[in-house]
C-alpha cells in the first residue's frame, strides 16, 4: 500500500505493509461432558474479504470472515494437533493464507 499525492501519484509519501493474516489455535480443555473431546478457539484475523477457514483433509467450512473466533468441541482429547486448520480463498480453497493446529 502506498500514501500517494492525489494529483500526482508519482509522489509516494509513506509505504505501507498490509498487516500479516493470523490463525491461532488455542490449547485444547478436556470437556467435562466427554472427556474423549475437548474444545480449542480458533482465532484469525486480517484475512483477505472472501477468506474461509477449513479442516485439512476433509474440505470442511468451519467458519468464514475476514476475522473472528469459534469454538471447535469435538477435537480428540488424544491427538488434537491432528485437526489442521487452514485459512484460505472461500472460491478458491488451493490460496493458502496460513495453516495452523491445536498444540500439543
Amino acid at each position: 500500500f502506498l500514501l500517494a499525492d492525489r494529483k500526482n501519484p508519482a509522489k509516494v509519501y509513506k509505504e505501507a505493509k498490509a498487516p500479516a493474516v493470523e490463525l491461532t489455535v488455542s490449547t485444547c480443555r478436556a470437556n467435562a461432558s466427554s472427556p474423549a473431546t475437548c474444545t480449542s478457539t480458533v482465532s484469525w484475523a486480517n484475512a483477505p474479504s472472501d477468506s474461509c477457514v477449513f479442516i485439512k483433509g476433509t474440505g470442511q467450512t468451519f467458519a468464514c470472515a475476514t476475522k473472528g473466533s469459534s469454538q471447535a468441541p469435538w477435537l480428540q482429547t488424544t491427538n488434537p494437533g491432528s485437526v489442521v486448520f487452514v485459512l484460505a480463498d472461500r472460491k478458491n480453497p488451493a490460496v493458502v493464507y496460513r495453516e495452523a493446529r491445536a498444540p500439543k
